[in-house]
């Protein structure tokens, strides 16, 4: 058994009361708080505002915690929801994203505050720890942003301080040490020395044209298999690895985990807002970021390597080789 430092995904919640609700998913919250510069008691209390502590409709049928709206990997809802203009509400159909999952939910919430929109890449910058002082400030930072409720901040605030949601900001948010049986990668055989693969050989394998010709999906399928893996042939886009890979028996987890296949949901990492991007895991460092080689990053066809972050590298989902 090896140690990881981690955070287990949020698999289920419990809507029960909210105390038990915040348990359900703070562990995940306090770990993807501290490795992305925000705020895990504003994430909670957003959390807890947005579902009704896990109770919405919107929650309990399409895991869409934050009430973001839009779509996620092409999929959404339509509800109609109360804005305010000013102190006046009113009330207008709007398109809602859609998950497969609360862990995806939490993932996509994350990717939103650190990366913003299309129309401004900061427009959530002043809820970032970095330019936020206190939680007073960043629950501020969000009034009028995030939510048109005259009274956004407010009931953020107060629902920090009513279940002491603070405490998730003042505990060591940045690592957590999980005993986990992580399997390791069948490809680590195929390795040369101690740290690395062999260069890709750009050999486009039986099963290979089930995937877009120079695309990211191509691309990882090809160097499991070069490597002496297998991997399935219909995987999908390269967002949707990690829940295909689940449907379809494979082993997936949260822990970046070296010669494993790499899943980034749409927007995280650079990828396509559409559709994701999914890469080879080359190494994993000590503080949980990762080196990936990956295509069609800097163009068509045209292998490359890049360093994530480990606050990004938390977000994505690993899937281990047959």
């Amino acid at each position: 058994m090896k140690k990881i430092e981690a955070a287990k995904p949020i698999e289920k919640i419990d809507s029960s009361s909210t105390e038990a609700f915040i348990k359900s998913i703070a562990d995940r919250v306090r770990i993807l708080a501290g490795k992305n510069n925000l705020f895990a008691s504003i994430i909670l209390a957003q959390a807890i505002l947005e579902s009704g502590s896990g109770q919405s409709n919107m929650t309990q049928q399409y895991f869409n915690i934050f009430n973001i709206t839009g779509a996620y990997l092409g999929k959404s809802i339509s509800f109609e929801t109360e804005e305010f203009s000013g102190n006046n509400p009113y009330y207008i159909e709007q398109s809602f994203r859609v998950y497969s999952n609360y862990d995806q939910a939490l993932d996509d919430y994350i990717n939103l505050m650190i990366k913003g929109t299309t129309w401004n890449s900061e427009i959530y910058a002043g809820a970032w720890k970095s330019h936020a002082k206190t939680y007073q400030e960043a629950a501020q930072a969000l009034q009028g942003i995030f939510a048109t409720d005259p009274e956004y901040a407010q009931k953020l605030i107060e629902i920090i301080e009513e279940y002491n949601l603070n405490f998730y900001d003042n505990v060591d948010s940045t690592t957590q040490v999980l005993d986990s049986n992580i399997p390791e990668s069948p490809l680590v055989a195929s390795k040369l020395d101690s740290s690395t693969y062999p260069d890709y050989n750009g050999v486009e394998y039986p099963g290979a044209d089930s995937y877009a010709f120079g695309n990211c999906t191509q691309y990882v399928y090809n160097r499991i298999i070069q490597l002496g893996g297998q991997i399935g042939t219909h995987m999908g886009n390269g967002g949707e690895w990690g829940i295909n890979a689940q449907a379809q028996g494979y082993f997936t987890t949260t822990v970046p985990t070296e010669g494993y296949a790499v899943s980034f949901p749409p927007g995280v990492a650079g990828s396509s807002p559409e559709y994701g991007h999914v890469a080879f895991v080359e190494k994993v460092y000590p503080d949980n970021s990762i080196l990936v080689s990956e295509m069609n990053v800097k163009g068509n066809n045209i292998v490359s390597e890049r360093h994530i972050s480990a606050g990004v590298a938390a977000l994505a989902t690993y899937i281990q080789p047959k």
